[in-house]
């Protein structure tokens, strides 16, 4: 169904979601499959002119095992209705009732990357609007989560307790990992994918920063650059667009450090709040104006609320 202009509903395409004929025949258990039902999910691209169609990697005892699972793009033609575009289909060393399939679209929704437990799939939407593949690796580490940076040519893939991994796009269109961390030291990663936190229980806490374009920058745009804090953090925070930064030090969990983002790409202590108790939690107000802090006092929770002054040295 879609909206038009006067609000009315109508519909724009009939999608059926089904094993294919000729994917069928290369399987062992093709007539069990063709009688089981299958949960599926929706994901629409932030322009909403594409969603895909996938499997819900939710495991049920009593789902039949499959020798392969799909995922089907899914586009608005010259006419608005939607029709199937691409599918893709991702095999399994032996049947299983489940795979973890997680469809990821870039902001400006012409990069489309999907998360397996075995693989990474990029997909990229040329100028005629075709999805072709850009990448298609065979990784150890798979799932994970994918994060987007400001720059269309960059994302952060973090799979939990094996590594953290740049992949940027060259000037020659190859995509290709640009920067690997280890996973177990991360601690946050910004809302924008600009910003990495790594804490070191040794004593210090690292922020690799990418660099912006500009004459400020010593660095070409687009590096990443190391600060170093002297200090482990026990809880890190950011506000929405990414550019204040909220520690708690894992030596005085009753203080919050906020640092601000300046316009050369660096990290600045802007100021220091004190609670009278330990800091259980604490959030950015989504105007980034107010941090609201909850402690533990003996008589219970206490939520406290703190300005944020404007600062002209912060992006």
């Amino acid at each position: 169904m879609s909206q038009a202009d006067d609000e009315s509903w109508s519909q724009t395409g009939n999608i059926t979601v089904e094993d294919h004929a000729e994917d069928l025949k290369l399987i062992s258990s093709a007539e069990e499959m063709i009688l089981c039902e299958f949960p599926l999910k929706v994901l629409f691209s932030p322009d909403n002119r594409h969603f895909v169609i996938y499997f819900d990697d939710h495991y049920d005892d009593d789902a039949i095992e499959r020798d392969y699972f799909f995922a089907v793009i899914v586009a608005l033609d010259p006419q608005g209705q939607w029709r199937e575009k691409k599918r893709i289909i991702k095999t399994c060393k032996q049947p299983f009732d489940g795979y973890y399939l997680k469809p990821n679209f870039s902001p400006d929704g012409r990069l489309l990357i999907f998360n397996s437990e075995y693989s990474l799939d990029i997909w990229e939407l040329n100028t005629d609007d075709q999805w072709l593949p850009a990448v298609q690796e065979k990784d150890q580490y798979g799932g994970g989560t994918i994060h987007f940076s400001a720059d269309p040519c960059e994302f952060i893939r973090q799979c939990e307790w094996a590594r953290v991994t740049i992949w940027r796009k060259a000037a020659s269109g190859i995509w290709g990992q640009a920067e690997t961390f280890p996973a177990e030291s991360v601690t946050k990663i910004s809302p924008n994918g600009e910003t990495i936190v790594f804490n070191d229980h040794a004593g210090h806490t690292d922020i690799y920063q990418r660099k912006p374009v500009g004459e400020l920058c010593a660095e070409p745009a687009g590096e990443w650059v190391r600060q170093r804090i002297e200090f482990s953090v026990e809880q890190v925070g950011f506000n929405q667009e990414g550019y204040l930064l909220a520690l708690v030090p894992e030596t005085d969990s009753q203080s919050l450090i906020l640092f601000g983002l300046t316009a050369d790409g660096s990290w600045l202590e802007r100021s220091r709040l004190q609670t009278e108790d330990r800091i259980r939690k604490f959030c950015f107000s989504p105007c980034s104006r107010t941090i609201q802090v909850t402690s533990f006092l003996v008589t219970g929770l206490v939520v406290s609320s703190w300005q944020i002054m404007p600062d002209t040295d912060s992006r």
